[in-house]
């Protein structure tokens, strides 16, 4: 009897290790896709679909930057250094539950307009930073990182 136990919580217990194993550890851009390609004074679509652990918000902060990013390049405030990115296109706050009160960080924008950044037409990085450090529990630190390649052209 104490086998049968002894062997159905393992059970229990490795399916509980593989059902938190999948839980997706970021978020996904939507918009704009993968390959965009956009010119300085463009306005393109933003679209973000956050890992939902909040209560009621997800933070993120909107960037776009030269290099791959990963969290190792943020500071510890959760942000890129100056010099670390091109553009800062803001912070929001996305409500994951309908009909709470709103907050004084404003939800993102439907769209951005692509800075002219003085640089000649090169691959970049799209990138939307999601604050996690309030989750319940913290099982991914306390951000993640997620990007998208785009074409910055100046042709």
């Amino acid at each position: 009897m104490h086998a049968l136990l002894s062997l159905a919580l393992l059970s229990l217990g490795f399916l509980y290790s593989t059902v938190r194993a999948q839980i997706p550890a970021s978020g996904i851009i939507i918009a704009p896709p993968n390959g965009t390609v956009i010119s300085p004074g463009d306005t393109f679509d933003y679209s973000y679909s956050g890992f939902s652990c909040h209560q009621g918000f997800i933070g993120v902060t909107v960037w776009l930057v030269d290099t791959p990013p990963t969290l190792a390049q943020l500071n510890s405030s959760g942000e890129f250094s100056p010099g670390d990115f091109l553009s800062f296109f803001g912070t929001f706050a996305t409500p994951n539950i309908q009909g709470i009160p709103p907050i004084s960080t404003p939800p993102p924008p439907p769209s951005f307009v692509m800075p002219d950044l003085d640089i000649p037409t090169e691959e970049l990085f799209f990138t939307v930073v999601q604050e996690l450090k309030d989750c319940d529990p913290p099982l991914f630190g306390s951000a993640i990182v997620t990007f998208n390649n785009i074409t910055y052209s100046v042709d």
